[in-house]
């Protein structure tokens, strides 16, 4: 089964290292981590690469 997005969006940064978020598989609730590492080789020019939470908004929930 395919994962989808968790319809609230939420999500936490946890500094220094990643930002933690949940994604659904059916009725099922899966906690997900991405390093801010790599968050940062997503940021696009003209972006600040230290904010990660523009960054995982743009590219992360809701791009499913």
């Amino acid at each position: 089964m395919s994962l989808s997005s968790d319809p609230s969006g939420q999500f936490e940064e946890v500094e220094p290292e990643a930002v933690l978020f949940a994604m659904l598989s059916g009725n099922d609730r899966i906690a997900c981590r991405v390093e801010w590492s790599a968050l940062r080789e997503l940021a696009i020019a003209g972006t600040d690469a230290d904010e990660v939470a523009a960054t995982f908004k743009r590219h992360g929930q809701g791009s499913s």
